[in-house]
């Protein structure tokens, strides 16, 4: 099938979008193409403009990742796609954080919990003593004395007063 064949077939009006209906990667329409699985928008700009240029990567401005409508692409960079992110709170910040330390925390790799790491902190005891009441390295103790793992999330206030 060709790029056309496919645009023709595989695409509905979708408001101002144009959706790809087919298979998608990470949510990006891809097809097979010379036996080759390529993403869609890519190979549709290469063949209306040329090679998309270094350092730069085709980003869809409408939000809609199966998007086809060429009006709502743009060229930008990685670093200007973290910082309207980054604005937003998605790759960074106090709730992504948050979220990725509850994640973590509720699963197998979490070595002790939350009420263990708060007596941890509030101990007077020496790291040695509590590492191996705890079963974990005196490096792991001290890294949640001095807050650098084990944060507490529950409050931006948390943590600033010792």
């Amino acid at each position: 099938m060709t790029l056309d064949e496919a645009m023709a077939a595989l695409v509905v009006e979708d408001g101002d979008c144009l959706r790809w209906t087919a298979g998608c990667a990470c949510g990006h329409p891809t097809m097979r193409l010379d036996g080759k699985q390529i993403l869609v928008r890519r190979a549709l700009y290469t063949a209306a403009n040329g090679p998309i240029p270094a350092g730069k990567i085709l980003r869809v401005t409408c939000g809609m990742t199966r998007c086809l409508n060429r009006e709502h692409w743009r060229l930008t960079t990685y670093r200007s796609v973290a910082v309207e992110c980054g604005a937003l709170g998605l790759m960074s910040g106090h709730l992504r954080s948050a979220k990725i330390a509850a994640v973590k925390r509720a699963g197998p790799q979490a070595k002790i919990t939350q009420a263990d790491a708060e007596a941890i902190l509030m101990s007077d005891e020496r790291g040695t003593v509590l590492a191996s009441r705890y079963g974990l390295h005196e490096g792991t103790v001290s890294k949640i004395r001095l807050r650098k793992v084990r944060k507490n999330f529950t409050s931006p206030w948390a943590g600033l007063i010792t």
